[in-house]
């Protein structure tokens, strides 16, 4: 038997490629499609494992010796049925001009029966999955037959040697044995090509054919589409098979056909599940922290802007960073274009002293340097550095969209134990993939405070919205659109 690997750009060339180096009557045992790019345009292929007995291969190549090149150019346009009776009539002519039939096959006690050439016909017609049953059935008894035969032969041998001898005198005893040895070494044979041939068979793919999107985690066909948009935009694979999974128990069957109530079921899913802060309650102090390059100091300012040009507030800058080169400096030219006061705080002490001087101000808005929590030291330093709780507090967590999610809920995590008081995403511009917001969101259980958009101050800041959460996942509108300010 020879066994050969084929690949093509669809399956139709590859198949054409078996009928053309193997013959009609190829045996497929395997077919797959490969994803990665195939050739210089990178487009997908498929492979296909075939084989065919020695015998058909003979009869093939024989067939192809008698023909003209013109029957040749024919022969290979013809159909698999026409070209194998072509090659039994061609076949059939030879045996017939040249005597009686040659053995063509060195396996003495397995022989290849008209049942089993008759199978081997067929079964490039079947499906993968139906072939390699039908081939594993048929290897597991050939084995059994053949040892059963082994067994039988060799009892033979060693029981009917002392009568054969006492009846054939002359018979040479070490005649028989090598018969018997020869014979049974070319039983082991044949079994060992069988075990390899079904360790090949277990190696195979099942299938060529890709699942739909969510098949893995048990999601039907209908809900395929929703699967791939959703965690396509960054949501956890974990959270969208919870989503889907209750989609699928409280939507009826006929309904799970039409996109749009799904879509609208998983709308109004998230809008429910999402929550945010209230843009009335806002407490005397707003510390802002957070892990290196999150964009806390933006997120102060715009914020700022936003309390000072839309709500009317006055407002004070503080920071407690004095490890970051440039940052006091930084945040005291933004006060001086809101004209605003701005202070610098060093020690804890230093609150008392500005809570008496800052008495007429609305909010007091605090920049913190970035600060991971890997340490005990590091949580009560900053800790030991929050404002005081009197009048109300606000600690707001800020998270760019572009880190990375198991990272992102591993800060969020660890700032749980200063008693955060939400989220703000940033970034929101740089990306097309939001769900990092519902999942660090939903992980942490920490409301969403706001957004930043873009560069630009105060334009570039939203106040967080479910209607918004749930726009970014969908991409409804546009991250940035037009505004019109008072």
């Amino acid at each position: 038997m020879q066994v050969k690997k084929f690949e093509a750009s669809t399956m139709k060339e590859a198949l054409e490629m078996v009928k053309q180096h193997l013959g009609p009557e190829a045996i497929i045992l395997s077919a797959k499609e490969n994803k990665a790019g195939y050739g210089l345009g990178g487009a997908g292929s498929v492979e296909i494992a075939a084989a065919v007995s020695d015998l058909v291969l003979q009869k093939k190549k024989l067939a192809e010796q008698k023909m003209t090149n013109m029957r040749r150019e024919s022969f290979g346009k013809m159909s698999a049925t026409q070209q194998k009776n072509y090659i039994d009539k061609v076949f059939t002519k030879y045996r017939e001009e040249n005597g009686p039939k040659h053995q063509m096959t060195q396996r003495p006690y397995i022989s290849i029966t008209d049942e089993e050439k008759s199978e081997e016909r067929s079964v490039a017609g079947m499906s993968v999955a139906r072939f390699e049953e039908n081939v594993a059935n048929r290897a597991a008894s050939r084995v059994q037959e053949a040892a059963q035969q082994a067994k039988v032969a060799s009892e033979l041998f060693v029981d009917d040697e002392p009568q054969r001898l006492r009846s054939n005198p002359g018979l040479k005893s070490h005649k028989g044995i090598q018969d018997r040895d020869r014979k049974i070494a070319l039983l082991e044979k044949e079994l060992n090509m069988m075990r390899k041939l079904i360790q090949n068979f277990q190696k195979v793919p099942q299938s060529f054919v890709s699942l739909h999107p969510g098949a893995d985690e048990g999601l039907p066909y209908d809900l395929g589409f929703m699967y791939e948009e959703l965690t396509g935009v960054g949501v956890d694979q974990k959270r969208t098979v919870e989503i889907l999974k209750k989609a699928q128990t409280e939507i009826a069957a006929p309904l799970l056909k039409k996109k749009h109530f799904v879509k609208a079921w998983v709308a109004r899913h998230l809008l429910n599940s999402i929550e945010i802060v209230s843009d009335e309650s806002l407490p005397r102090y707003h510390a802002f922290v957070g892990g290196s390059g999150q964009g806390k100091t933006a997120a102060l300012v715009k914020f700022a802007s936003h309390l000072v040009i839309r709500r009317r507030k006055n407002v004070a800058i503080v920071t407690c960073d004095s490890k970051k080169v440039g940052a006091a400096e930084q945040l005291r030219i933004f006060a001086q274009i809101l004209n605003v006061p701005f202070c610098v705080v060093q020690s804890p002490e230093d609150w008392a002293t500005l809570h008496k001087q800052l008495r007429d101000v609305d909010h007091l808005l605090v920049d913190y340097p970035a600060n991971a929590l890997r340490t005990e030291e590091d949580r009560s330093s900053l800790q030991t550095h929050l404002p005081p709780v009197t009048g109300g507090r606000a600690i707001h967590l800020v998270q760019s969209v572009l880190a990375k999610d198991v990272d992102a809920q591993e800060i969020a995590r660890r700032y749980r134990s200063l008693h955060v008081s939400d989220l703000i995403f940033t970034g929101l511009d740089e990306t097309v993939q939001h769900g990092l917001i519902y999942n660090v969101h939903r992980e942490s259980g920490l409301p969403l405070h706001s957004f930043g958009i873009g560069p630009q101050i105060p334009e570039d800041f939203e106040i967080a919205t479910k209607e918004r959460v749930v726009d970014l996942l969908f991409k409804l509108t546009k991250v940035k659109q037009e505004r019109d300010y008072i």
